[in-house]
């Protein structure tokens, strides 16, 4: 099964187990993104135990990681999983105001003021020196609109295909010796 977002602060867990958790001796989350984060896994009746506690978390950096799950089996480390997840910031250090919608969603509502002409801003270039102000297209605006609803439709989707558990399919790598 494939990692959920974490948020910062708030306790993780889950348990591997399967074909590629037999016979390891070791197993390490490794976090790629706006820091680097190392966490490692501990082996208990169920299978391999990925445990963050909240207070490890509390001050980790807010942003998208490369995530990579290694095994070692046979002094050979093997990736068990891979993929990319979200460090959500710590709701609890959170402000008054706080604004939770993605990039895709704050440019969506900015491009749908300009084209109910609520906006005050709609200029695609501004210049000082000859004094030259070019405003978007309609068309182009209507373009933009389309391709961020897309996007933010599909995150959607995915957050919430992930929050019932249902993923894509994972596809593990299998170890091929070559002795030549």
């Amino acid at each position: 099964m494939m990692m959920t977002d974490i948020t910062a602060g708030i306790s993780y867990e889950k348990t591997y187990s399967g074909m590629e958790f037999e016979d390891i001796s070791d197993a390490t989350l490794h976090l790629r993104g706006a820091a680097v984060y190392n966490v490692s896994l501990v082996q208990g009746d169920e299978g391999w135990q990925l445990s963050i506690p909240s207070s490890l978390s509390e001050n980790w950096e807010a942003g998208k990681y490369f995530y990579i799950l290694v095994v070692t089996r046979d002094g050979d480390v093997f990736e068990a999983q891979s993929g990319h997840i979200f460090i959500k910031q710590n709701p609890i250090t959170l402000g008054a105001g706080a604004d939770f919608r993605t990039h895709d969603e704050i440019a969506l509502e900015n491009i749908n003021a300009v084209l109910a002409g609520t906006a005050t801003f709609a200029q695609k270039e501004y210049r000082i020196g000859n004094r030259r102000l070019e405003r978007f297209e309609p068309s182009e605006l209507l373009d933009v609109k389309m391709r961020l609803e897309r996007r933010v439709l599909a995150k959607r989707n995915y957050d919430r295909r992930m929050a019932s558990g249902k993923s894509h399919k994972i596809i593990h790598n299998i170890p091929i010796r070559l002795d030549v």
